[in-house]
Order: C-alpha cells, then structure tokens, then sequence
C-alpha cells in the first residue's frame, strides 16, 4: 500500500441480532448549552466554565454522562450536553450551568450563551442499540480531555497535546483489537478527507513525506520503547499517566460492547470509521484541528506501513 493509496477495513464476522435499548435514553433527560465564543477563548472558557461543572456533577450519583464538543459554525462554540436521573438532576444542572455561564458572558470571556435542544450524536455516529456506550466513551474522554487541561495549565505535563492524543489512540486501537491491517486502515482513513477534498496535493503529499523522514525515528522511539518505559516518562508526569489509566480502563468495557454489538451485526457502521469518528472526537475536544489530526494520522499511517512499531 502506498500514501494515498485507498484500502478497505476489514470486517468482523457478523450475525443478526439486537439488543434491547437501555431505559436511560428514554427515561433520562438531556440538557445541552451553546456557548458562542472566539477561537482564542475555547480553551479559557473550558477551563473557567465546564470544567468546573464537569467536577461538580462528577461524583453525582444521578449524572449519566456529561461531554463536550468544539464548532466552528456557525462561528465558534462550544456545546455541553448534560444526561441524568430524575428531574431534581435537571434543575440542578440546569441551575450550576447558569450560575458559571452568565459570569463568563459578562466577563466577555463568551459572546453568548443559551440552552438548545439536545443533539443525538451518539446515535448518529452508531445506531440506537450502541449509543449508550458511544455516550459513555464521550463522557470518560471529556473527563480525561479537561484533566489535562488543568494539567497543562498547572505546568503538570511535559508533552504536547498532540504526543498525549497518538499515545492514547495507539492504546484505544488496542482495545479494540485492532492488528496492523485494521490500524493501516484506521490511519488511511484518518488522512484521506484533505486530500478528498482537494485541500491537499501531491505538493503537500510530498511535504508530509519529507516531515515524516525527519520525525520518522523520534516517533518510532516513542511507540518502540514506550512499552517498557515508565509511565510518567511516556505520558509526560505522574499526573498525565494517572489521566490516561483512568480513562483507558474506564473506557475498555465500553469498547468491549461495541466489539460485541459489531459482532451481532448490530452497528450500523464498520469497526474502522466507528474509530475514526471516536478518536477524531477525542482529537476535537484537545483542541487538534481536523488538519493537524490529518498530519498525525499520516505520519502513524507510515510508520505502520513501514513496519516501525507493532501493534500495542
């Protein structure tokens, strides 16, 4: 397989079956807020506004999943979705996210802000029977996403966003199982839409190419040695390691349900673009644009190909 060259993911055996859809989805609320903000002010209000109220409603026994997503139409914003038991759970939350939102706005630290009605991205990206666990996976990702912003802004971690997002997918493809094939197909994927959409080239192949020559033996060493390196040396400190355990373990049996649903024949998408969008989603709430995380999919792209790093 050559850069650029188009592959097709391979599938895992499938029967007919389904589960039955978790009471929560229909039972629990969902609340979800919009804030509109400059680019420069998402990380700020991140810090200032929902990771606060992440750790608020965090140990809350009625919460069911709280995650976030960045946009950037129509303009930027941020938009919080909030899940819970029990209409005391609602008011509650609906009463903090007032109580930090409205200081932002006047700080002009946001442009504005306002509740909207709840999206169904989980069910979107996965189907009805999965999407509990798609929502679980946002929710235990947001969590880690927001501890290592503090982290950054504490000066707790000395590698980049970027290293932290290719150390934690390499070790989510490895929940999933996924061998060299599915992880070149991953990583294809993950590359390609620049170049669908003509925003790359052959000239920006070739830039990419000659980026990854020179990054080609510091990545390998990192992915290489990684396994028997000490985890705040891999991660970067003590405090970024403890963030990614944490995630990772809370994640697997989430990971496990989607293997299995995909399996049954349940999943409305294969295994390799349901990656893709959880990762690209993982990518989005670190603040790694869509063509940054294209660049990162290349070089891991190659550095698979040439069979520099086995699979974690």
């Amino acid at each position: 397989m050559q850069p650029g060259e188009r592959s097709r993911p391979a599938s895992l055996p499938q029967a007919v079956a389904a589960k039955a859809r978790p009471a929560f989805l229909s039972s629990s609320p969902a609340l979800q807020f919009i804030l509109h903000l400059t680019e420069a002010n998402m990380d700020t209000a991140l810090r200032a506004a929902v990771s606060p109220l992440a750790r608020a409603l965090r140990d809350d026994p009625r919460l069911e999943v709280i995650y976030f997503h960045r946009h950037v139409k129509p303009g930027w914003n941020l938009q919080v979705l909030f899940r819970g038991r029990g209409d005391s759970f609602e008011q509650e939350a609906r009463d903090r996210t007032e109580s930090v939102l409205t200081p932002l706005a006047d700080r002009g630290l946001a442009r504005s802000w306002q509740r909207m009605e709840p999206g169904r991205a989980a069910e979107e990206i996965a189907g009805e029977a999965a999407s509990p666990d798609i929502e679980k996976l946002f929710h235990h990702d947001t969590a880690a996403c927001l501890d290592l912003l503090d982290c950054e802004t504490a000066g707790g971690i000395s590698r980049s966003r970027r290293e932290f997002s290719l150390l934690m997918t390499e070790r989510v493809l490895g929940l999933l199982r996924f061998d060299r094939a599915r992880r070149l197909a991953f990583y294809h994927v993950g590359h390609q839409r620049p170049f669908e959409q003509g925003t790359w080239d052959a000239k920006d192949l070739a830039m990419l190419e000659e980026r990854y020559s020179n990054l080609r033996d510091p990545l390998a060493r990192l992915f290489g040695d990684g396994a028997r390196m000490d985890a705040a040396m891999l991660w970067g400190g003590e405090e970024p390691a403890a963030i990614a355990h944490r995630c990772l373990a809370a994640c697997r049996p989430h990971l496990e349900n989607l293997l299995e649903a995909h399996a049954r024949g349940v999943l409305p998408v294969d295994i390799v673009p349901l990656a893709h969008l959880l990762c690209q989603r993982h990518c989005n709430r670190l603040g790694i644009d869509g063509l940054a995380e294209a660049v990162l999919r290349y070089f891991m792209f190659r550095l698979h190909q040439e069979g520099r790093i086995e699979p974690l």
